[in-house]
């Protein structure tokens, strides 16, 4: 029993050192888009730009921030004229696949298509042949480190590569 107790003493301090393990280790980038294109980004409640647009992983899980932001620590914030505020949870498919929000807008100004809500499935046709090489780097190294199965690899990257 005492050896039980002294590993998990001596465990708990590496543990916390050794960083946020809901973000991979590979990825410090996060696109995020929209359905209407331009909503105004918030993260911790700060303004970071208009979709589409690239997150920092830090600026979405810094290692400190005000006590009471602690509810919006981990969230993605979108807001749109007309359109409900959407919110949601960073998780590590967010991470590694993007954000693509469909928002929910009851003004008849605002393009509209299906309300819904789901992480980007594929890269849009205008990605960049660069764009594109990250984002199959990306899902390699997502493959290597065997964060996703091999069937989830093969379909990914077939759906990337169509894109050329």
């Amino acid at each position: 029993m005492k050896y039980h107790l002294l590993t998990t003493f001596i465990a708990l301090p590496l543990f916390g050192c050794s960083g946020n393990t809901l973000i991979p280790s590979h990825s410090d980038q996060i696109s995020v888009d929209s359905v209407p294109v331009g909503a105004s980004v918030l993260v911790l409640g700060e303004a970071m730009g208009q979709t589409p647009m690239s997150l920092s992983t830090r600026d979405v899980f810094p290692q400190s921030f005000e006590l009471e932001k602690q509810h919006l620590y981990g969230r993605i914030q979108l807001t749109y004229p007309g359109c409900e505020p959407f919110i949601t949870t960073v998780s590590s498919r967010i991470v590694s696949d993007g954000l693509k929000a469909e928002l929910d807008c009851v003004d008849s100004n605002v393009p509209q298509e299906k309300a819904s809500v789901s992480p980007q499935a594929e890269t849009p046709p205008e990605t960049e042949p660069s764009e594109l090489k990250q984002r199959l780097q990306q899902l390699k190294g997502l493959f290597e480190e065997e964060l996703i199965s091999e069937q989830d690899y093969a379909e990914k990257r077939r759906q990337l590569l169509e894109q050329l």
